[in-house]
């Protein structure tokens, strides 16, 4: 008779159920990545006053280091899903839009704050 406290019977999960996971994972990190991205934009130049000079050289910092940091991230979990999942077709459509959608918070970044820059009448200095 087994203890009522024995893990001998416990389910763990499965490889497939893991790269699921890793390759959705990909998908939520570009896609965090572009929320991150878009919200420093968004929140450091939507209250500047109409006509004010700027050089957002920190804010493009900031933009490159979280793209570049979403494509990192994305790139192993793509990796680490597509080798627990070599015959599983849609877990590699998945995790392949996972790692296509990391690199673009940078131009998505970038489009925000040229559309900020254009609407709020702000003045890119060199």
């Amino acid at each position: 008779m087994s203890h009522p406290l024995s893990y001998r019977h416990a389910r763990t999960p499965s490889v497939p159920m893991v790269g699921w996971i890793f390759a959705w994972a990909a998908v939520a990190v570009g896609l965090l990545g572009n929320l991150l991205a878009s919200g420093l934009v968004v929140a450091s130049l939507w209250d500047i006053p109409r006509g004010t000079p700027i050089r957002p050289m920190l804010l493009a910092a900031w933009m490159f280091f979280v793209a570049a940091g979403a494509a990192g991230v994305a790139i192993v979990l793509t990796v680490l899903a597509l080798v627990m999942s070599r015959r599983r077709k849609m877990m590699w459509l998945v995790a392949v839009i996972g790692l296509l959608i990391s690199p673009t918070p940078l131009p998505v970044s970038w489009k925000i704050l040229d559309w900020i820059v254009a609407r709020h009448g702000l003045v890119l200095e060199d």
